[in-house]
């Protein structure tokens, strides 16, 4: 090494022990670790694919993406994903939503995956096709998510693709029904965005299938009606998804987790109209498994209007009882003295909002009947509810959004509740004593 490279002063230098990674044996599963094929994530904690509206032309920005994301990538959750990317222009959910359909695209994402190898974090790209619900305005251009509209040509916007030429509602632009060289053409785009998110260097890839986008809206007769090889029976509204999913492998390497995002059901409220639901979910989560996929991730939703979501039943949600403490947990630090399971428990079950972990059901029914690993998302709000859904098994991973919105620090707080002593940044280091 030479007198300049050792003189040289970088204010985040490559971790021994990954931030957010336990510096000592703990009780929690929460922080334990999980090994997936040659990547290891240091615990449990996702930072889920959350749309920011804030990219020109599909691209990550410098400005506001790298501290969005980098405000992440320095507190140490297990993997963090970057945003639903539009693998075609036209797959954008919005005008403003972020892509990966070119090498400029691909090297943009290069400065915050840096960082992430830095700090010990795994960083994933969730690979999308907003289908029919492409072209819409971004929450805060007009309206919010709940009354979109559809933005004409003259602000930006296009015709969307669909299985079927049927708009996800009055406001939404009518799409139009995707041919089989287009439907061709979308499946080589996906594979194409895998090589390039490999090319990046990133860590993991998951495949969206859910909430009412185009690989949704093929697998729901609700908003499939089409009569060829892609419409009808089951296999032949799964076979787009499988052919994206043959062409992501075949540009994704096989030593990298693959995930795919699914809406385990549809919530659809009429019952005399099919629709997808939980049973055709693990038949094709089955599919996923025997084809290769590493990780369910279990959403719900989003294909249709009609839908209304409906809490879990309070015996599926129960959080899991917490051991007798161990390790760091009730020690002091300086005049800070750490939390324990038992008493993050006693909080928890304070919470009394019946909508908590309501899709938790979908990712245990998943990861029981398949034997596939599943990630839980939506309505997880406290430490310990992401403990005992590890605790009990009932998923691998927990998928956080807007509580990570709320407080950045989620990490560094989740274990300091659960009383695990973590790694910290250097610079947030004096952050752990009062």
């Amino acid at each position: 090494m030479s007198r300049s490279q050792q003189n040289e002063w970088n204010p985040i230098v490559e971790t021994k022990v990954p931030i957010g990674a336990p510096q000592e044996p703990t009780n929690s599963k929460l922080f334990s670790p999980l090994t997936i094929k040659n990547t290891t994530f240091h615990n449990r904690i996702v930072v889920s694919p959350m749309c920011m509206y804030s990219s020109k032309d599909g691209m990550f920005n410098s400005q506001f993406h790298m501290a969005h994301y980098g405000s992440f990538a320095i507190r140490g959750p297990g993997l963090m994903f970057i945003e639903a990317s539009g693998v075609l222009p036209e797959g954008r959910i919005s005008p403003e939503d972020m892509g990966i359909w070119s090498p400029a695209h691909r090297d943009a994402f290069i400065p915050i995956i840096q960082l992430c190898q830095k700090t010990g974090v795994k960083i994933g790209i969730q690979l999308a096709h907003a289908g029919r619900k492409a072209s819409t305005y971004s929450m805060f251009r007009q309206g919010t998510s709940a009354d979109k509209e559809g933005v004409d040509d003259e602000h930006g916007g296009w015709t969307p693709n669909g299985a079927s030429s049927i708009p996800w509602n009055d406001h939404f632009r009518v799409p139009h029904e995707m041919s089989e060289e287009e439907i061709a053409k979308a499946v080589a785009a996906f594979g194409q965005s895998a090589k390039w998110a490999d090319e990046a260097g990133f860590d993991v890839i998951e495949i969206h299938g859910a909430h009412g986008y185009l690989i949704n809206s093929f697998l729901s007769p609700i908003s499939n009606h089409r009569t060829d090889k892609y419409g009808g029976s089951f296999e032949n509204r799964t076979r787009f998804l499988l052919e994206i999913l043959e062409s992501v492998q075949q540009n994704w390497p096989k030593d990298k987790p693959l995930f795919v995002r699914i809406s385990a059901t549809e919530w659809h409220n009429n019952p005399d109209e099919p629709s997808w639901d939980l049973d055709q979910s693990i038949k094709l989560s089955a599919i996923l498994k025997e084809k290769g996929v590493d990780l369910i991730d279990c959403s719900s939703g989003g294909n249709t209007p009609t839908q209304t979501f409906k809490p879990a039943n309070p015996e599926d949600v129960k959080l899991a009882d917490a051991p007798a403490p161990e390790g760091a947990e009730g020690t002091t630090v300086g005049h800070h003295t750490l939390g324990s399971l038992q008493a993050a428990k006693q909080d928890a079950e304070k919470i009394k909002n019946p909508m908590v972990m309501f899709q938790l059901p979908f990712a245990a029914a998943v990861k029981e009947k398949v034997d596939i690993l599943t990630g839980a998302v939506g309505f997880i709000t406290h430490p310990y509810q992401m403990e005992s859904i590890i605790r009990s098994n009932k998923a691998d991973l927990v998928f956080m959004a807007r509580e990570f919105l709320r407080d950045p620090n989620l990490v560094y707080n989740a274990a300091d509740q659960l009383g695990v002593k973590v790694q910290w940044l250097r610079q947030h280091e004096r952050g752990q004593f009062m």
